[in-house]
């Protein structure tokens, strides 16, 4: 039982750090006006016509994703909600980052500014969409009061580790290569 409540805890505060990292990439977008629209532009995958309005969702989706996970874990009842929506994103994340590699190689994806399409951006993805799943399917957490504002704040560190942690790694990869 013991182990039960911790795999709760701990996918849901991994998903609670993909929420909040997604918050901070819609922060980002939003301050970059139109660099998500030129760099999906520049991938070339998807019609023209789609490049605005695929940025637009994506922000939007990201913000709100990232807000309403912020709230609801405060509040605490209805993780789930934005955890569900979490997985979407990062399924579709990993996804296209796959796809991109695959057609582009390792070009800017447009994540976090300085991120690459490469297997450390498809590993965040994949891990933040897993960990999504896991605390959507589970439901809430039984957390209250000091031990939430815990996890709320180890949720928030691992959400800024996990952002360095790409770029290290891409830093690493691309030292590797020369």
């Amino acid at each position: 039982m013991a182990l039960t409540a911790l795999a709760l805890v701990s996918s849901t505060v991994v998903s609670l750090a993909g929420q909040l990292l997604l918050a901070g990439a819609a922060v980002h977008q939003l301050a970059a006006r139109r660099r998500l629209s030129s760099t999906l532009a520049a991938h070339a995958l998807l019609p023209p016509r789609l490049h605005r309005v695929t940025a637009a969702a994506t922000v939007a989706a990201q913000l709100t994703i990232g807000l309403a996970g912020a709230v609801t874990f405060l509040a605490g009842g209805l993780e789930w909600i934005p955890a569900a929506g979490a997985a979407v994103v990062y399924t579709a994340f990993a996804v296209y980052l796959t796809a991109l590699l695959r057609v582009r190689g390792p070009v800017p994806c447009g994540c976090l500014g300085g991120d690459r399409a490469g297997r450390p951006a498809i590993a965040r993805a994949a891990l933040f969409a897993a960990a999504s799943i896991g605390a959507a399917l589970a439901g809430p957490p039984d957390l209250a009061g000091g031990p939430r504002l815990l996890a709320f704040g180890a949720a928030g560190l691992l959400a800024a580790f996990a952002a360095q942690l790409v770029a290290v790694a891409e830093a690493a990869t691309s030292t590797a290569r020369r």
